[in-house]
């Protein structure tokens, strides 16, 4: 090698290792990797030493004067440590490879417990990188670090199917059904079959959730049932029929007699059936639906009658149903406008997801729980696709402001 060759070599190695390190991120973050960097070569290392510290800091995490502080410490020398909690980062983060990092971090775990547990769920894959770190944010958000922790250990398993369909919006639920687990006050608790716990494994969760969702289908379709004029409750050769007038009533009605009440949403949807327990002597012994007739749709017929694990009802329980009905004064079924049932039904969904959104609020996640859970129109996959793409330039305004995140 000529003496050329010598200089010429030295002067391109800080160049190409520079463009080296920036290549390292996203191509819809290098301009803004690059600007952060500018001309200090502490600002440069992070990018192998810290990729996250340095997104964080080319995006416009937390205040502008902690960001200050922060690079003043980088460039100071002083322990990545250090700077990562002057800008309220976990330290954990400094191992998630610069592919991984594309959207403004969210509210990180920063629990000691969490940092000295997840590192052996931290996947050194950039794209499955970015779907673990979106799924760890979203828990800790619109849940807890203790489900951030289950999340991380699951998302290194599952990344495929939180990329599939609406994948991220059906954690996004099963983080809301996990949240309730620990608010016994709130009406999403009173509907849980079985709350989530840590040693619950992700599909055990999908169905408790699943099931979860379907007792407030179940709920707001009995909002919708108010003011109609269903059968009064009575006796009638011995039986007693009692109204199940709440999802809690059909939740333990279901629970009584081992059968899928808690999930008749369906049937019950805009008010065309209601449900009522059938007993003897304090005895749960039939579940009858009672529905427009099939002959005149102003009046009130039997659609079922079934016993336990839905067998068949003894005659004698048809009979004293049929009795039943014939001591009820004649009053026809009416049926309800639909914009006054719909109208019922956004009532009560608000409120029922009110303390929720409210504990959650402030969060990057927060909005996108409130159109899912609220039941907004989803984005058309063209607008979500346009919205993604334009990410980082939401990045690079925060940039310039004084965040917090």
């Amino acid at each position: 090698m000529g003496e050329a060759d010598v200089k010429s070599s030295i002067v391109r190695l800080p160049f190409d290792r520079r463009a080296r390190r920036i290549e390292a991120f996203h191509p819809l973050m290098r301009g803004y990797i690059e600007e952060a960097i500018g001309d200090s070569r502490p600002m440069e290392d992070l990018a192998e030493s810290f990729p996250g510290l340095l997104f964080a800091l080319s995006t416009g995490y937390a205040r502008a004067t902690d960001r200050r502080r922060t690079r003043d410490l980088v460039e100071s020398g002083a322990p990545l440590r250090t700077a990562a909690g002057m800008l309220g980062i976990p330290y954990w983060l400094k191992r998630l490879p610069a592919q991984a990092f594309l959207e403004p971090l969210g509210r990180l775990p920063m629990g000691t417990d969490f940092a000295e547990k997840v590192g052996s769920f931290i996947p050194q894959d950039a794209e499955a990188g970015r779907t673990w770190l979106w799924t760890v944010t979203a828990a800790n958000e619109a849940c807890s670090e203790d489900f951030a922790l289950w999340a991380a250990a699951h998302a290194a398993k599952n990344t495929r199917a939180l990329n599939q369909g609406r994948g991220e919006d059906i954690f996004l639920l099963v983080a809301a059904w996990a949240w309730h687990a620990d608010h016994p006050s709130t009406p999403g608790h009173r509907l849980l079959r079985k709350p989530w716990v840590p040693t619950m494994g992700f599909r055990r969760a999908m169905e408790e959730m699943q099931i979860w969702h379907q007792r407030i289908a179940l709920a707001e379709c009995i909002a919708g049932q108010t003011g109609q004029r269903w059968p009064r409750e009575g006796a009638a050769l011995g039986y007693e029929f009692h109204a199940l007038d709440t999802a809690e009533d059909l939740v333990a009605e279901s629970d009584k007699m081992d059968n899928c009440l808690d999930q008749y949403a369906g049937r019950l949807k805009l008010g065309r059936s209601r449900i009522y327990s059938v007993r003897r002597n304090g005895l749960h012994v039939a579940d009858v639906e009672i529905g427009m007739h099939e002959e005149e749709a102003s009046m009130p017929g039997i659609r079922q009658l079934r016993g336990p694990r839905n067998r068949r009802a003894a005659p004698q329980i048809w009979q004293a149903a049929y009795a039943w009905l014939g001591q009820q004064p004649l009053r026809p079924l009416v049926k309800g406008t639909r914009a006054v049932q719909e109208a019922r039904v956004r009532a009560v969904r608000a409120a029922f997801w009110a303390p929720y959104l409210s504990a959650i609020a402030g969060t990057a996640s927060a909005r996108r729980i409130r159109d899912i859970v609220l039941g907004l129109q989803d984005p058309a996959p063209e607008r979500r696709a346009k919205r993604a793409a334009q990410r980082p330039a939401t990045a690079r305004t925060r940039a310039r402001g004084d965040v917090v995140a």
